[in-house]
Formats: structure tokens, C-alpha cells, sequence
């Protein structure tokens, strides 16, 4: 192209942009976790079991106005005593589930906290575990590789 063109080649701006080394995975930042995620995860934790939709329970009041609102309740019926949480009202119905489920979080974080670090250090191990487990299996299966190129006809 430099060649054919060489006026307009001068004219543009060339931009090299290096890449990442071999080899190299490129960390991406985890996205933050919604509101409503967050409280079904610290529910969870807190029930030492899978969250079905029985264990949290939103409902929604319209506010009527000039421009309709609306307010959302979170129940947590199969929680000890049953709690319920209002959250602030809202122009959105997504938003008023979500400040609701803020509220909720806001109350457990305390209780949940030592039950999620506990979690994370499980999973650690765990993929700790596994990734050894993988490492010696690859090398096992290089070292029998090895062997079966090296043995002589």
C-alpha cells in the first residue's frame, strides 16, 4: 500500500500495538454483583443451600401520582423469624426490588460475612486442588510421551 500510495501513507498516523506475551491471561475485573444477586448469594450462605424462589419473595405497590412509583418488599419466609424488608420507593420497578434487596443486605451483612470468606476459602482450595490435580496429570502425561518417543526400535 506504501508503494501504490505513498502521499497518503505519509499522511496516516500508524499505531502498533504490542501484544500481550504468549502465555499471558489478561485479568478482567469480576462485574459488581446486582443487589438482588447479592441477597440470593448471602441467602445461600446463610441457609447452608441452594436458594429456590420460595426463600425470597418480592412484592411490588404502585404508588400512584403524577408520575406512578413503585415500592417493593422482600420477604424472607424460610429465614428464622421470617423478616421483611422495605425498600425505598422508585421510578422503576427493577429499582424498587433492588433498594429493597439493599435494605435486606444491609441487615445480614454482619451475620454473612464470616459465612462468605469461609465460602471463598473453600473454593480456593478447592480449584487449588484441582489445578495440581491437572499439573501432575499433564506432566504424567508428558513424562509417558517422552518415554514412548525415546524407546528404541
Amino acid at each position: 500500500v506504501e508503494a501504490e500510495y505513498p502521499e497518503a501513507y505519509a499522511e496516516l498516523e500508524v499505531v502498533v500495538v504490542a501484544a500481550p506475551a504468549k502465555g499471558q491471561k489478561r485479568k478482567a475485573d469480576a462485574p459488581p454483583m446486582g443487589d438482588k444477586n447479592e441477597l440470593n448469594h448471602m441467602m445461600q450462605m446463610l441457609l447452608s443451600r441452594s436458594v429456590t424462589k420460595d426463600d425470597v419473595l418480592y412484592t411490588l405497590t404502585t404508588i400512584e401520582g403524577e408520575k406512578p412509583s413503585y415500592s417493593a418488599t422482600v420477604s424472607l419466609p424460610t429465614y428464622e423469624g421470617s423478616p421483611t424488608f422495605q425498600g425505598a420507593p422508585a421510578s422503576a420497578k427493577k429499582d424498587a426490588e433492588a433498594a429493597a434487596a439493599k435494605v435486606a443486605i444491609a441487615a445480614f451483612k454482619d451475620a454473612a460475612a464470616p459465612l462468605i470468606e469461609e465460602h471463598k476459602a473453600k473454593k480456593a482450595k478447592k480449584n487449588k486442588e484441582a489445578l495440581e490435580k491437572l499439573v501432575a496429570a499433564q506432566k504424567e502425561k508428558k513424562e509417558a510421551l517422552k518415554a514412548a518417543v525415546a524407546v528404541p526400535k
